[in-house]
Protein backbone atom coordinates (compact mmCIF):
# COMPACT_ATOMS: atom_id res chain seq x y z
CA UNK A 1 0.00 0.00 0.00
CA UNK A 2 1.23 3.93 -0.47
CA UNK A 3 2.78 5.21 2.97
CA UNK A 4 2.48 8.62 3.66
CA UNK A 5 6.36 9.97 3.98
CA UNK A 6 6.94 11.42 7.17
CA UNK A 7 3.25 11.80 8.21
CA UNK A 8 0.85 9.34 10.39
CA UNK A 9 -0.99 7.40 8.26
CA UNK A 10 -4.29 8.98 9.10
CA UNK A 11 -2.99 12.53 8.10
CA UNK A 12 -5.93 14.52 5.92
CA UNK A 13 -4.96 17.89 4.24
CA UNK A 14 -7.09 19.69 2.48
CA UNK A 15 -7.87 19.07 -1.04
CA UNK A 16 -5.80 21.08 -3.89
CA UNK A 17 -8.43 22.14 -5.96
CA UNK A 18 -8.78 21.78 -9.61
CA UNK A 19 -9.73 24.62 -12.25
CA UNK A 20 -13.35 24.72 -12.86
CA UNK A 21 -15.13 22.72 -15.80
CA UNK A 22 -15.83 25.27 -18.31
CA UNK A 23 -19.54 24.13 -19.84
CA UNK A 24 -18.59 24.31 -23.18
CA UNK A 25 -16.53 21.69 -22.92
CA UNK A 26 -18.88 18.93 -22.92
CA UNK A 27 -22.50 18.45 -23.77
CA UNK A 28 -25.32 17.28 -21.19
CA UNK A 29 -27.55 14.04 -22.64
CA UNK A 30 -30.64 13.30 -20.36
CA UNK A 31 -28.58 12.52 -16.75
CA UNK A 32 -25.15 11.42 -18.80
CA UNK A 33 -22.21 13.29 -19.95
CA UNK A 34 -20.47 13.07 -23.59
CA UNK A 35 -17.31 14.46 -24.15
CA UNK A 36 -16.58 16.82 -26.95
CA UNK A 37 -13.61 14.72 -28.33
CA UNK A 38 -15.96 11.46 -28.95
CA UNK A 39 -15.20 11.45 -32.93
CA UNK A 40 -12.34 12.75 -33.24
CA UNK A 41 -9.32 10.60 -35.07
CA UNK A 42 -7.17 7.98 -32.29
CA UNK A 43 -4.52 9.27 -31.41
CA UNK A 44 -0.97 7.33 -30.19
CA UNK A 45 -1.84 7.52 -26.63
CA UNK A 46 -4.93 7.25 -24.33
CA UNK A 47 -3.90 7.60 -20.51
CA UNK A 48 -6.72 6.31 -18.22
CA UNK A 49 -5.84 7.30 -14.50
CA UNK A 50 -8.21 5.41 -11.84
CA UNK A 51 -7.47 6.86 -8.62
CA UNK A 52 -9.07 5.08 -5.67
CA UNK A 53 -8.83 7.39 -2.42
CA UNK A 54 -8.79 5.56 0.41
CA UNK A 55 -8.93 7.92 3.48
CA UNK A 56 -5.05 8.26 3.84
CA UNK A 57 -4.60 8.75 0.07
CA UNK A 58 -7.03 11.54 -0.39
CA UNK A 59 -4.35 14.65 -0.32
CA UNK A 60 -1.39 12.21 -2.61
CA UNK A 61 -4.51 11.35 -5.33
CA UNK A 62 -6.07 15.05 -5.29
CA UNK A 63 -2.15 16.28 -6.09
CA UNK A 64 -1.82 13.53 -8.59
CA UNK A 65 -5.30 14.57 -10.20
CA UNK A 66 -3.72 18.46 -10.17
CA UNK A 67 -0.79 16.96 -12.00
CA UNK A 68 -2.20 15.14 -14.93
CA UNK A 69 -4.00 18.51 -15.26
CA UNK A 70 -0.70 20.77 -15.52
CA UNK A 71 0.49 18.47 -18.23
CA UNK A 72 -2.96 18.13 -20.02
CA UNK A 73 -3.91 16.20 -23.57
CA UNK A 74 -1.79 16.96 -26.48
CA UNK A 75 -2.01 16.19 -29.80
CA UNK A 76 -0.91 12.21 -29.79
CA UNK A 77 -2.08 12.06 -25.67
CA UNK A 78 -5.50 11.74 -24.17
CA UNK A 79 -5.59 12.28 -20.46
CA UNK A 80 -8.36 11.18 -18.45
CA UNK A 81 -8.96 10.05 -14.51
CA UNK A 82 -11.74 9.08 -12.15
CA UNK A 83 -10.98 9.27 -8.42
CA UNK A 84 -13.30 7.68 -5.86
CA UNK A 85 -13.14 9.92 -2.19
CA UNK A 86 -14.98 10.27 0.72
CA UNK A 87 -17.44 13.56 0.14
CA UNK A 88 -16.46 16.45 2.67
CA UNK A 89 -20.18 17.79 2.25
CA UNK A 90 -21.74 17.64 5.23
CA UNK A 91 -25.31 15.80 3.72
CA UNK A 92 -23.28 13.16 2.72
CA UNK A 93 -21.38 12.63 5.71
CA UNK A 94 -18.26 10.95 4.22
CA UNK A 95 -19.81 8.82 1.55
CA UNK A 96 -17.90 7.94 -1.36
CA UNK A 97 -18.34 9.86 -4.54
CA UNK A 98 -16.54 9.02 -7.80
CA UNK A 99 -15.96 12.08 -10.42
CA UNK A 100 -14.39 11.17 -13.71
CA UNK A 101 -11.92 13.63 -15.61
CA UNK A 102 -11.13 14.53 -18.97
CA UNK A 103 -7.85 16.94 -19.18
CA UNK A 104 -8.03 18.93 -21.95
CA UNK A 105 -5.11 20.37 -24.20
CA UNK A 106 -6.26 23.65 -22.68
CA UNK A 107 -5.06 22.20 -19.27
CA UNK A 108 -9.03 22.33 -18.31
CA UNK A 109 -10.24 20.03 -16.43
CA UNK A 110 -13.56 18.76 -17.50
CA UNK A 111 -15.80 17.03 -15.34
CA UNK A 112 -18.06 14.49 -17.21
CA UNK A 113 -19.81 12.81 -14.78
CA UNK A 114 -20.15 12.63 -10.77
CA UNK A 115 -22.03 10.22 -8.74
CA UNK A 116 -22.32 8.39 -5.51
CA UNK A 117 -19.86 5.13 -5.28
CA UNK A 118 -21.37 2.60 -2.60
CA UNK A 119 -18.36 0.48 -2.63
CA UNK A 120 -14.97 1.10 -3.29
CA UNK A 121 -13.48 -2.16 -3.25
CA UNK A 122 -16.77 -3.31 -6.66
CA UNK A 123 -14.45 -4.17 -9.36
CA UNK A 124 -17.39 -3.18 -11.51
CA UNK A 125 -16.23 0.81 -10.67
CA UNK A 126 -12.85 -0.37 -13.20
CA UNK A 127 -14.33 -1.90 -15.51
CA UNK A 128 -17.06 0.50 -16.11
CA UNK A 129 -14.23 3.46 -16.63
CA UNK A 130 -11.39 1.53 -18.41
CA UNK A 131 -14.29 0.62 -20.90
CA UNK A 132 -15.62 4.03 -20.70
CA UNK A 133 -12.06 5.43 -21.55
CA UNK A 134 -11.41 3.35 -24.25
CA UNK A 135 -14.59 3.21 -26.23
CA UNK A 136 -14.48 6.94 -26.13
CA UNK A 137 -11.17 7.93 -26.46
CA UNK A 138 -9.48 5.10 -28.87
CA UNK A 139 -6.27 5.64 -29.59
CA UNK A 140 -3.29 3.22 -31.12
CA UNK A 141 -2.25 2.16 -27.10
CA UNK A 142 -3.52 2.45 -23.86
CA UNK A 143 -1.56 2.88 -20.58
CA UNK A 144 -4.44 2.44 -17.83
CA UNK A 145 -2.43 3.32 -14.38
CA UNK A 146 -4.23 2.06 -11.12
CA UNK A 147 -3.45 4.41 -8.03
CA UNK A 148 -4.17 3.36 -4.68
CA UNK A 149 -3.56 0.95 -1.91
CA UNK A 150 -2.06 -2.31 -2.55
CA UNK A 151 -0.82 -5.73 -0.99
CA UNK A 152 0.76 -7.88 -4.23
CA UNK A 153 -1.43 -11.24 -4.08
CA UNK A 154 -3.50 -9.85 -1.14
CA UNK A 155 -5.38 -7.17 -3.78
CA UNK A 156 -5.38 -4.21 -5.22
CA UNK A 157 -7.28 -0.95 -3.83
CA UNK A 158 -8.56 -0.90 -0.32
CA UNK A 159 -11.11 -0.08 1.95
CA UNK A 160 -8.75 0.20 5.02
CA UNK A 161 -12.30 0.82 6.60
CA UNK A 162 -12.98 -2.22 6.49
CA UNK A 163 -9.33 -3.86 5.76
CA UNK A 164 -10.78 -5.12 2.27
CA UNK A 165 -8.99 -5.53 -0.86
CA UNK A 166 -10.46 -6.47 -4.25
CA UNK A 167 -9.06 -9.67 -5.36
CA UNK A 168 -6.35 -9.76 -7.83
CA UNK A 169 -8.94 -12.37 -9.90
CA UNK A 170 -11.51 -9.24 -9.99
CA UNK A 171 -9.08 -7.24 -10.78
CA UNK A 172 -8.43 -9.20 -13.84
CA UNK A 173 -11.77 -10.29 -14.77
CA UNK A 174 -12.75 -6.50 -14.84
CA UNK A 175 -9.84 -5.76 -17.30
CA UNK A 176 -10.51 -8.03 -19.52
CA UNK A 177 -14.50 -7.42 -19.71
CA UNK A 178 -13.78 -3.56 -20.39
CA UNK A 179 -11.21 -4.50 -23.37
CA UNK A 180 -13.55 -7.20 -24.85
CA UNK A 181 -16.18 -4.86 -24.74
CA UNK A 182 -14.14 -1.92 -26.43
CA UNK A 183 -12.67 -4.32 -29.16
CA UNK A 184 -8.83 -3.47 -27.66
CA UNK A 185 -6.54 -5.98 -28.27
CA UNK A 186 -4.21 -6.54 -24.93
CA UNK A 187 -0.97 -6.10 -26.55
CA UNK A 188 -2.25 -2.15 -27.06
CA UNK A 189 -2.58 -2.26 -23.22
CA UNK A 190 0.15 -1.43 -20.63
CA UNK A 191 -0.86 -1.56 -17.37
CA UNK A 192 0.64 0.03 -14.40
CA UNK A 193 -0.06 -0.30 -10.35
CA UNK A 194 0.77 3.48 -8.49
CA UNK A 195 0.29 0.83 -5.65
CA UNK A 196 2.87 -0.78 -3.00
CA UNK A 197 3.96 -4.49 -3.55
CA UNK A 198 2.06 -5.24 -6.96
CA UNK A 199 5.41 -6.14 -8.84
CA UNK A 200 5.24 -10.12 -7.68
CA UNK A 201 4.77 -12.45 -9.65
CA UNK A 202 1.50 -13.65 -8.51
CA UNK A 203 0.17 -10.34 -9.54
CA UNK A 204 1.74 -10.58 -13.22
CA UNK A 205 0.69 -13.95 -13.43
CA UNK A 206 -3.17 -13.36 -12.64
CA UNK A 207 -2.99 -10.30 -14.86
CA UNK A 208 -0.93 -11.89 -17.64
CA UNK A 209 -4.10 -11.83 -19.98
CA UNK A 210 -4.81 -7.97 -19.52
CA UNK A 211 -1.92 -6.44 -20.89
CA UNK A 212 1.38 -6.61 -22.77
CA UNK A 213 3.46 -4.71 -20.19
CA UNK A 214 3.14 -4.45 -16.43
CA UNK A 215 4.85 -1.90 -14.76
CA UNK A 216 4.89 -1.95 -10.56
CA UNK A 217 7.20 -2.09 -7.71
CA UNK A 218 8.16 -4.70 -5.40
CA UNK A 219 8.17 -2.28 -2.17
CA UNK A 220 6.05 0.27 -0.89
CA UNK A 221 5.62 3.10 -2.73
CA UNK A 222 5.45 6.55 -0.40
CA UNK A 223 2.29 8.67 -0.72
CA UNK A 224 3.36 11.87 -3.33
CA UNK A 225 3.26 7.61 -5.52
CA UNK A 226 4.60 8.12 -9.18
CA UNK A 227 5.42 11.42 -10.94
CA UNK A 228 2.88 11.86 -13.55
CA UNK A 229 3.64 14.78 -14.72
CA UNK A 230 7.26 13.91 -15.36
CA UNK A 231 7.02 11.22 -17.70
CA UNK A 232 4.27 12.05 -19.54
CA UNK A 233 5.61 15.47 -20.30
CA UNK A 234 8.58 13.54 -22.07
CA UNK A 235 5.59 10.89 -23.41
CA UNK A 236 4.29 13.98 -25.01
CA UNK A 237 7.49 15.17 -26.45
CA UNK A 238 8.90 12.04 -27.76
CA UNK A 239 5.32 10.81 -28.61
CA UNK A 240 5.77 7.38 -27.16
CA UNK A 241 6.09 3.54 -28.62
CA UNK A 242 5.14 1.13 -25.67
CA UNK A 243 8.47 0.63 -24.79
CA UNK A 244 9.39 4.62 -24.58
CA UNK A 245 6.47 4.86 -22.34
CA UNK A 246 7.54 2.52 -20.20
CA UNK A 247 11.25 3.94 -20.18
CA UNK A 248 10.18 7.22 -19.37
CA UNK A 249 7.89 5.85 -16.39
CA UNK A 250 10.76 3.78 -14.93
CA UNK A 251 12.91 6.85 -15.92
CA UNK A 252 10.77 9.04 -13.67
CA UNK A 253 10.60 7.02 -10.48
CA UNK A 254 14.77 6.77 -10.55
CA UNK A 255 14.50 10.25 -10.29
CA UNK A 256 12.48 10.25 -7.02
CA UNK A 257 14.26 7.46 -5.14
CA UNK A 258 12.64 8.77 -1.65
CA UNK A 259 9.13 8.15 -3.57
CA UNK A 260 10.04 5.07 -5.17
CA UNK A 261 12.86 2.19 -4.05
CA UNK A 262 12.03 -0.07 -7.14
CA UNK A 263 9.81 -0.25 -9.89
CA UNK A 264 10.16 -2.66 -12.97
CA UNK A 265 8.47 -2.86 -16.51
CA UNK A 266 7.35 -6.55 -17.33
CA UNK A 267 6.54 -8.79 -20.22
CA UNK A 268 3.14 -10.25 -19.51
CA UNK A 269 3.19 -12.39 -22.22
CA UNK A 270 6.14 -14.21 -21.28
CA UNK A 271 4.21 -15.09 -17.70
CA UNK A 272 3.44 -18.39 -18.88
CA UNK A 273 7.12 -19.92 -19.72
CA UNK A 274 8.14 -18.27 -16.37
CA UNK A 275 5.94 -20.09 -14.70
CA UNK A 276 7.25 -23.14 -16.39
CA UNK A 277 10.60 -22.34 -15.16
CA UNK A 278 8.80 -21.46 -11.47
CA UNK A 279 7.64 -25.10 -11.76
CA UNK A 280 10.91 -26.67 -12.19
CA UNK A 281 12.37 -25.25 -9.43
CA UNK A 282 10.01 -25.99 -7.55
CA UNK A 283 9.26 -29.46 -8.73
CA UNK A 284 13.61 -29.51 -7.45
CA UNK A 285 12.31 -28.48 -4.55
CA UNK A 286 9.91 -31.16 -3.92
CA UNK A 287 12.09 -33.72 -4.53
CA UNK A 288 15.11 -32.81 -2.41
CA UNK A 289 14.78 -34.60 1.22
CA UNK A 290 18.49 -33.64 1.91
CA UNK A 291 18.89 -30.15 1.56
CA UNK A 292 15.96 -28.49 3.31
CA UNK A 293 17.74 -26.08 6.00
CA UNK A 294 20.11 -24.59 3.19
CA UNK A 295 17.18 -23.81 0.73
CA UNK A 296 15.27 -22.25 3.32
CA UNK A 297 18.07 -20.81 5.06
CA UNK A 298 18.63 -19.13 1.63
CA UNK A 299 15.11 -18.24 0.81
CA UNK A 300 15.53 -16.18 4.67
CA UNK A 301 18.42 -14.43 3.36
CA UNK A 302 16.99 -13.41 -0.08
CA UNK A 303 16.33 -9.95 -0.96
CA UNK A 304 12.72 -8.89 1.01
CA UNK A 305 10.40 -6.51 1.14
CA UNK A 306 8.28 -5.23 3.69
CA UNK A 307 4.62 -6.36 3.64
CA UNK A 308 4.29 -6.28 7.68
CA UNK A 309 0.90 -4.37 7.04
CA UNK A 310 -0.65 -7.22 5.50
CA UNK A 311 0.08 -9.49 8.30
CA UNK A 312 1.62 -12.25 6.16
CA UNK A 313 3.48 -15.28 7.88
CA UNK A 314 6.53 -13.78 5.58
CA UNK A 315 7.70 -11.18 3.88
CA UNK A 316 7.87 -11.07 0.09
CA UNK A 317 11.44 -11.78 -1.47
CA UNK A 318 12.96 -11.46 -4.95
CA UNK A 319 12.48 -14.21 -6.87
CA UNK A 320 15.69 -13.50 -9.01
CA UNK A 321 17.65 -13.54 -5.64
CA UNK A 322 16.33 -16.82 -4.33
CA UNK A 323 17.43 -18.60 -7.68
CA UNK A 324 20.62 -16.90 -7.72
CA UNK A 325 21.28 -18.16 -3.72
CA UNK A 326 20.48 -21.56 -4.67
CA UNK A 327 22.16 -22.10 -7.60
CA UNK A 328 25.28 -20.98 -5.91
CA UNK A 329 24.52 -22.66 -2.77
CA UNK A 330 23.24 -26.19 -3.81
CA UNK A 331 25.42 -26.51 -7.30
CA UNK A 332 27.33 -29.68 -5.29
CA UNK A 333 24.95 -30.72 -3.08
CA UNK A 334 21.75 -30.72 -5.18
CA UNK A 335 23.45 -30.06 -9.20
CA UNK A 336 19.50 -30.59 -10.55
CA UNK A 337 18.04 -27.86 -8.25
CA UNK A 338 21.16 -25.62 -9.14
CA UNK A 339 20.36 -26.41 -12.94
CA UNK A 340 16.24 -25.37 -12.41
CA UNK A 341 17.65 -22.22 -10.56
CA UNK A 342 19.67 -21.44 -13.20
CA UNK A 343 17.23 -21.89 -16.00
CA UNK A 344 15.00 -19.74 -13.77
CA UNK A 345 17.20 -16.85 -13.96
CA UNK A 346 17.40 -17.34 -17.46
CA UNK A 347 13.43 -16.77 -18.02
CA UNK A 348 13.29 -13.99 -15.23
CA UNK A 349 15.97 -12.41 -17.51
CA UNK A 350 13.40 -12.65 -20.57
CA UNK A 351 10.60 -11.57 -18.66
CA UNK A 352 11.63 -8.24 -17.05
CA UNK A 353 12.10 -5.68 -19.48
CA UNK A 354 13.86 -2.89 -17.32
CA UNK A 355 13.71 -2.30 -13.45
CA UNK A 356 15.75 0.37 -11.14
CA UNK A 357 15.87 -0.12 -7.45
CA UNK A 358 17.38 2.21 -4.69
CA UNK A 359 20.96 1.10 -3.06
CA UNK A 360 18.82 -0.25 0.02
CA UNK A 361 17.52 -3.20 -1.93
CA UNK A 362 20.93 -4.56 -3.58
CA UNK A 363 19.41 -8.13 -4.73
CA UNK A 364 16.04 -6.49 -6.06
CA UNK A 365 15.72 -7.79 -9.72
CA UNK A 366 12.48 -6.64 -10.75
CA UNK A 367 9.55 -9.45 -9.21
CA UNK A 368 9.17 -11.13 -5.92
CA UNK A 369 7.32 -14.24 -5.25
CA UNK A 370 5.44 -15.40 -1.77
CA UNK A 371 7.48 -18.31 -0.03
CA UNK A 372 4.92 -19.06 3.09
CA UNK A 373 1.33 -19.85 1.57
CA UNK A 374 0.16 -20.94 5.39
CA UNK A 375 -3.57 -21.74 5.90
CA UNK A 376 -4.25 -18.52 7.54
CA UNK A 377 -3.14 -16.72 4.49
CA UNK A 378 -5.34 -18.55 2.44
CA UNK A 379 -8.35 -17.58 4.34
CA UNK A 380 -7.94 -14.48 5.01
CA UNK A 381 -6.49 -13.37 1.23
CA UNK A 382 -8.19 -15.98 -1.04
CA UNK A 383 -5.14 -17.46 -2.42
CA UNK A 384 -6.77 -20.36 -3.40
CA UNK A 385 -8.35 -18.43 -6.29
CA UNK A 386 -5.02 -17.19 -7.91
CA UNK A 387 -4.06 -18.74 -11.07
CA UNK A 388 -0.27 -19.31 -9.50
CA UNK A 389 -1.15 -21.36 -6.81
CA UNK A 390 -3.83 -22.76 -8.50
CA UNK A 391 -1.94 -23.89 -11.55
CA UNK A 392 1.91 -23.79 -10.28
CA UNK A 393 4.01 -26.38 -8.23
CA UNK A 394 5.45 -23.36 -6.04
CA UNK A 395 2.71 -23.15 -3.84
CA UNK A 396 2.87 -26.81 -3.06
CA UNK A 397 6.61 -27.03 -2.93
CA UNK A 398 6.38 -23.88 -0.31
CA UNK A 399 3.84 -26.09 2.06
CA UNK A 400 6.08 -28.73 1.90
CA UNK A 401 9.19 -26.89 2.63
CA UNK A 402 7.22 -24.51 5.66
CA UNK A 403 4.86 -26.90 7.27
Amino acid sequence: MKILPNKPRQLRAERPKLEKPQAKTARHRGDRFTPSSLGASPKKWTCLFFLAADDSLDEFLSNNLKDLQKIGSGPEINLAAQITRRSEKPALKGRLESRRYFFTESKTAQILEQTACPEITNPDNLEQFVGWGMKNYPAQNYLVVIGSHGGGMAGVIQDSRKDKFIPLPQIAQALENAEKQSGVDKNRVLLGFDACLMGQAEAAYELKDTAAIMIASQEEIMGNGWPYADFLRKAQIAEASPQEMAKQIIKSGKMHPNEIKTLTTLDLNRMPKLKTALDGLAKAILDDRKNVREIKRQIAQSQSFDNTALELKFNYRDLYSIADRLEKSLKSANPRLADAAGQLKTALKDTIILETHQPDFPESHGLSIYPGYAADDFARYQLGDLKLSRESLWCKAMQKLYR
